[in-house]
């Protein structure tokens, strides 16, 4: 019989639990040995009144299977605007290499953020409106002298119109947020994650989009002009998030923007070194910046380098690197 040691079983730190939220602790492990020389074990878990399970198979020293989890969130979401990908379905599969590296493979799917609740002013009343509330209020004025001089009650049966108050509603989508459609949020889509031994995670979105980040950032170890993430969308568009909340956007053919979070700015270079800076919805345009243009006489590519440091190359055959 081979003993494998679960290394995700192994404890990081201990926490102080109450027993009662604990409960019972059972674990019941079934092994089958196929003819392939392969291990399968199954695992059912015991704690605080749920059962949990995890399948593993280990093959040429390789181990993979499913293993259940929430179905749902677990913790509040706090971000406004846009949307977010949560986890569908109660199990994901998981692979771990020899060498170190683990991949991850679950369904996915779009869903909206809330969106800010902010106050609606009520409509202005109508001449109608206002005339009839003073007609009231004279009626009950009345009304309340006459009351006062015989000694009897208030009047009760004159009604006054209240004035309207502003009432609290969710913001309308933006234009940001309508460019997600109902039917792009409808469908699911598989995203497979690696996580490497040094760090580095990638994950493929399921829709042509990757995205890079190390395990540092979701430690919260972050300087403001560290890179957070780095997405590639499927076409080729690489945009660059920073923890002071900047972006870099590089595009296939050489085009380079830069959004200040500080300053609210977009500012667009494009091929001929043209700058222009775009803010509360204004563009203004800059002082260009150096660009040269070079063709290699043999191969026919041509170069162009800018003074911010991109470089683009456009070969015969009208493929680009950039």
């Amino acid at each position: 019989m081979k003993y494998v040691l679960d290394e995700e079983a192994l404890p990081s730190s201990l926490i102080n639990v109450e027993d009662a939220k604990i409960q019972c602790v059972t674990e019941k492990s079934g092994l089958m040995y196929p003819d392939d020389n392969s291990v399968i074990r199954v695992d059912h878990f015991q704690v605080g009144g749920q059962q949990f399970s995890k399948s593993i198979v280990i093959k040429d020293n390789l181990r993979f299977g499913l293993r259940s989890r929430a179905a749902h969130e677990t913790e509040p979401h706090s971000e406004f605007g846009l949307v977010r990908q949560i986890a569908e379905g109660d199990s994901e599969f998981y692979l771990h290499f020899e060498n170190g590296t683990k991949m991850g493979l679950e369904q996915i799917k779009m869903q909206r953020n809330p969106q800010r609740t902010v106050q609606v002013p009520p409509p202005p009343p109508t001449p109608e409106e206002i005339a009839y509330k003073i007609e009231q209020q004279r009626k009950y004025q009345e009304a309340a002298t006459k009351a006062t001089k015989t000694n009897k009650p208030m009047p009760t049966d004159i009604e006054i119109p209240k004035t309207p108050q502003p009432t609290w509603e969710e913001a309308p989508l933006s234009y940001l947020d309508k460019l997600f459609s109902d039917d792009e949020l409808a469908q699911s889509r598989a995203r497979t994650t690696l996580t490497f031994k040094n760090g580095l995670i990638v994950q493929y979105l399921g829709n042509g989009h990757v995205l890079q980040m190390h395990e540092k950032i979701l430690n919260g170890d972050c300087d403001p002009a560290d890179e957070t993430d780095r997405l590639v969308t499927k076409e080729g568009i690489v945009l660059r998030q920073f923890g002071n909340c900047d972006a870099e956007l590089l595009f296939p053919d050489g085009v380079h923007a830069i959004f200040s979070r500080a300053n609210l700015e977009w500012i667009v270079t494009n091929n001929k070194g043209m700058q222009r800076r775009f803010k509360d919805g204004v563009f203004t345009d800059m002082d260009q910046i150096p660009c040269a243009v070079e063709t290699d006489a043999v191969s026919g590519a041509q170069m162009m380098i800018r003074e911010d440091e991109i470089v683009s190359v456009v070969y015969k055959d009208g493929s680009r690197y950039c």
